[in-house]
C-alpha cells in the first residue's frame, strides 16, 4: 500500500497586511435627565456636554478616515516584502516534491502537475476567500464607525432639542399667560363698556339696537319699559338734586310725559340730565375747593378778638377771674386748622378738670363712708399715746375709748363695738398701750364662755358639788362610820349625790372618773380616812377652778378686766374656804368675800337703750352712770 506524503501548506502569514484598529468605545452622555420632568439644563453643563459631544464626533470621523486610508494603501501596494518571495519558493518546491512522490506511488494516477494545479488554486481561492473576509471586516468596522457617528449625532441633536425644552416650554406658557391677561382685560373692557352703557341709559347694549330699530326692525317692549322706568328714576333724582326747575330737568320730564316720544328722544333727554348733573358735579367740586382754600386762609384780626372774647368766657367757667392763657389766644395770622388745634386742648384741659373736680368728690365720699363705717385712720392725733392721744380725741369718741380702756363696759359689748367700728381697737391701744387688742377680738367669746357656755356649766357644777361635799364634811361623824345608825343613812344618801355631782364635774372637764371609785374613797370605814378624801376631792376641784382663772386671765385685753371674771356663789366659795383654805389663799378671787358669781357681774350689765340718750349721762340707784355712745350703753363711772 503506497502512501501518500502530502506537504502541509504553511500558515498564511498576515501580519505584514496593515491592520485598522478599531476606534476605543466612547462613553455615550446619559441625557435621560433632561427628559425629565422639570429638568433644565445650566449654561455651563450645557457648554461641556455640546463640546463633548463635538469632540466624540471628531475623533469617531477621523477614526473612519484613517481606516479607509489604510485599505486604500494595502489595495495599492501588492508587493510583498523579499522574505515573502523566498517562503513562497519553498513553498512551490515543497508542493512540486509533493505531487511528483504521489504520481510516482500511483503510478500517474494522481499527483504531479493537476495536483499542483489543484493546491494553488485551492490556495488561491482562500487567498481570494480571507481577502474578502478582510474586506468584509473592513467594511463592517466603517459601517460601524459611520454607525456610531451618526449615534452620537443624534443624541447631539437630541440634547440639544431637550436643552431647549424648557424654554420653549416656559416661552409657551408665557404666551398663553400673555393671551389669556389680553383676553381678561378686553372681556374687564368690554364688560365695564357695557356697565357703563347700561348704568347711562338703563338698558343693554342689545335692548339700544332694538330700541333704535336694529335687527329685524320690531322694538323690543320689555327694553322699552326698562328704558322708561329707568329715565324716570334719573329724572326724578336730578330734579331733587338740581331743582324742579331746572330747565333741562322739565325738558327732560316734558319728553317723558309725550306719549309720541320715541325711545331716541327718551335716551337723548336722559343723556341731558347726565351732563346736566355732571356739570353741577362740578360746580359741587369747585366749591368745595373753594372751602379748603377758605380754611387755610387766615382771620384776620376782627375774627380773631371774636373767637378770643368768646373764648375768655368759656375759659371763666372753670377759672373765674382768670385771664385766658396765651396758648388759647388767636391772632391775624390764624387759620382754622390753628382754632381747631385751640379748641381740642382747650376741650381736653375741661375734661381733665371736671375728671379732677370728680375724683375729688369721689374721695371725699369714700373717706366719709369709711369714717362711718368705722374703717380707715383712727381719730384724733396718731402722733400721740396714752392720755396725750385720749384728750386729742372727739369728746364723742374720747368717753367710749376711755369706757373701754379702763374696763367699764360689758364684754359683750365690746364684741359688738368691735363688729361696728373696726378701728376702735387701734384708737383704744393708742389711748392705752397695755391693752392687747389682738386679745380682744377673742375676749367676748371667752366672756360668754364663762358666762352661758361650757365653762359656765361646769362652774355651777362644780360649786354645786362643792356644797354638798362640805355638806358631807359635816356629816362625817362617829356615828356616821356605823351602819344601821340614822348617822350612817344619812352620810350614805349625801355621797350618792355627791358622787353622782363630782362624775358630772369631771366628765365635764374631760377627767374619766367612775361613781364607784368616787364612794370607794368618800365611803371609807373610818372617819379620818373619809375626812381625807373630801380634802383630797376639794384640792381636786380647786385645781380645776385655778385652771379657768389662768384662762380668764390670758384672755382679758388688760388688767382692768380681770375682776369681772365670773366665779361660783359666795355659799360655794365658803365650803370650798373649808375645804382647801390654802387654795383660797393663794386665790383671793375665789374667797368669799370677792366680788364674783356664775352669773354676770351685776356691776356692768348695762340698762336698756332706751333709758339713755346720746352723749347725755345718767345715774341709777346702784350708783352706776350710763350714756349711749354710738348707740351703745356705755358704763361711766361706778362698778
Amino acid at each position: 500500500m503506497s502512501s501518500t506524503n502530502v506537504t502541509p501548506v504553511p500558515a498564511q502569514d498576515n501580519s505584514a497586511a496593515p491592520q485598522i484598529a478599531a476606534p476605543a468605545p466612547q462613553a455615550t452622555p446619559d441625557l435621560s435627565a433632561l427628559t425629565q420632568p422639570g429638568a433644565a439644563a445650566q449654561p455651563n453643563a450645557q457648554t461641556a456636554a455640546l463640546g463633548s459631544m463635538q469632540e466624540q464626533a471628531g475623533q469617531m470621523s477621523a477614526a473612519a478616515t484613517q481606516a479607509a486610508k489604510d485599505a486604500a494603501v494595502s489595495t495599492a501596494n501588492p508587493n510583498p516584502p523579499r522574505h515573502a518571495v523566498l517562503l513562497k519558493m519553498i513553498e512551490g518546491l515543497g508542493i512540486g516534491l509533493s505531487s511528483a512522490a504521489t504520481a510516482m506511488s500511483t503510478k500517474g494516477r494522481e499527483g504531479g502537475a493537476p495536483e499542483v494545479e489543484q493546491y494553488y488554486q485551492a490556495k488561491q481561492n482562500q487567498e481570494i476567500q480571507a481577502q474578502q473576509a478582510r474586506q468584509q471586516a473592513k467594511d463592517a468596522k466603517v459601517k460601524q464607525d459611520l454607525t456610531t457617528f451618526d449615534t452620537a449625532h443624534a443624541l447631539f441633536q437630541t440634547y440639544q432639542n431637550l436643552a431647549t425644552v424648557p424654554d420653549e416650554i416656559t416661552k409657551f406658557h408665557l404666551d398663553v399667560a400673555n393671551a389669556q391677561q389680553e383676553g381678561k382685560l378686553r372681556n374687564i373692557e368690554t364688560t365695564k363698556a357695557a356697565a357703563d352703557f347700561q348704568q347711562t341709559y338703563g338698558v343693554t347694549a342689545d335692548q339700544y339696537n332694538s330700541l333704535m330699530g336694529g335687527g329685524n326692525g320690531t322694538i323690543d317692549p320689555q327694553a322699552a319699559k326698562n328704558l322708561n322706568q329707568f329715565a324716570t328714576q334719573k329724572i326724578n333724582a336730578a330734579a331733587q338734586i338740581l331743582g324742579a326747575d331746572y330747565p333741562t330737568v322739565q325738558q327732560a320730564q316734558q319728553v317723558l310725559a309725550d306719549p309720541k316720544s320715541n325711545p331716541a328722544q327718551v335716551m337723548d333727554a336722559v343723556g341731558s340730565v347726565n351732563r346736566a348733573l355732571a356739570l353741577k358735579g362740578q360746580t359741587a367740586e369747585a366749591q368745595i375747593k373753594q372751602g379748603d382754600a377758605a380754611k387755610v386762609a387766615p382771620f384776620g384780626q376782627a375774627k380773631a378778638d371774636q373767637i378770643n372774647a368768646a373764648m375768655t368766657q368759656r375759659w371763666q367757667v372753670l377759672n373765674p377771674g382768670n385771664p385766658l392763657p396765651d396758648a388759647y389766644k388767636l391772632n391775624a395770622n390764624s387759620t382754622n386748622e390753628d382754632w381747631t388745634r385751640v379748641d381740642k386742648v382747650l376741650q381736653q384741659t375741661e375734661q381733665a378738670t371736671a375728671t379732677k373736680t370728680q375724683q375729688g368728690i369721689i374721695d371725699a365720699m369714700r373717706a366719709q363712708t369709711l369714717a362711718l363705717s368705722g374703717l380707715g385712720p383712727i381719730q384724733g392725733d396718731a402722733t400721740k399715746s396714752g392720755a396725750g392721744y385720749l384728750a386729742s380725741l372727739p369728746p364723742q369718741d374720747r368717753s367710749l375709748v376711755q369706757s373701754v380702756g379702763t374696763g367699764h363696759i360689758a364684754a359683750d359689748r365690746l364684741g359688738f363695738l368691735i363688729a361696728k367700728n373696726p378701728r376702735f381697737l387701734a384708737e383704744v391701744t393708742q389711748a392705752y398701750p397695755d391693752f392687747d387688742s389682738s386679745k380682744a377680738a377673742a375676749y367676748p367669746k371667752t366672756y360668754v364662755d364663762f358666762t352661758s357656755g361650757k365653762t359656765s356649766q361646769s362652774l355651777n357644777a362644780g360649786a354645786t358639788a362643792l356644797k354638798h361635799l362640805n355638806e358631807l364634811d359635816q356629816l362625817n361623824t362617829a356615828a356616821s362610820v356605823f351602819p344601821g345608825t340614822p348617822a350612817h343613812t344619812a352620810y350614805m344618801n349625801k355621797l350618792n349625790t355627791v358622787a353622782s355631782e363630782l362624775v358630772q364635774f369631771y366628765h365635764m372637764n374631760g377627767t374619766d372618773m367612775s361613781d364607784k371609785a368616787v364612794k370607794e374613797g368618800l365611803g371609807a370605814m373610818t372617819t379620818w380616812n373619809r375626812r381625807a378624801a373630801i380634802r383630797t376631792q376639794a384640792g381636786s376641784m380647786g385645781d380645776k377652778f385655778g385652771s379657768f382663772e389662768q384662762q380668764w386671765d390670758n384672755a382679758a385685753p388688760s388688767a382692768v378686766f380681770e375682776n369681772q371674771m365670773p366665779t361660783i356663789d359666795p355659799e360655794a366659795k365658803a365650803a370650798l374656804k373649808n375645804l382647801d383654805p390654802n387654795f383660797v389663799q393663794n386665790h383671793p378671787r375665789w374667797a368669799p368675800s370677792a366680788v364674783g358669781s356664775s352669773a354676770p357681774s351685776t356691776q356692768t350689765q348695762a340698762p336698756p337703750a332706751s333709758l339713755l340718750k346720746e352723749g347725755v349721762h345718767t345715774t341709777f340707784k346702784n350708783g352706776q352712770t350710763w350714756t349711749l355712745q354710738g348707740g351703745v350703753p356705755t358704763l361711766v363711772s361706778g362698778r
